[in-house]
């Protein structure tokens, strides 16, 4: 599903993008179209599924401190990235 028939939908039917995209992501991972297949993972999956060409990973181990690690987030937000968290 391509962003614009995305927000095709949101403007038509307005809370129900999340469902939307949930539903595709569903269908687009290992195209089960399951709701189960889309159980774990990372937030970097969903941005690279949805045509991200700058979506990427970080360790957190590369950051020297957690004043580095949140002026780093802070910084994304600031330019419009999206971004993600995830831990085990």
């Amino acid at each position: 599903m391509s962003n614009l028939a995305i927000d095709q939908v949101a403007t038509e039917s307005g809370d129900d993008k999340i469902a939307v995209i949930e539903k595709a992501f569903a269908h687009y991972r290992y195209g089960e179209n399951s709701y189960q297949s889309i159980e774990g993972g990372w937030g970097v999956e969903m941005n690279r599924a949805s045509g991200s060409e700058a979506a990427g990973e970080w360790n957190i181990e590369s950051y020297f401190d957690a004043t580095e690690l949140a002026n780093d987030i802070a910084a994304r937000c600031r330019g419009g990235a999206s971004v993600s968290v995830g831990v085990l």
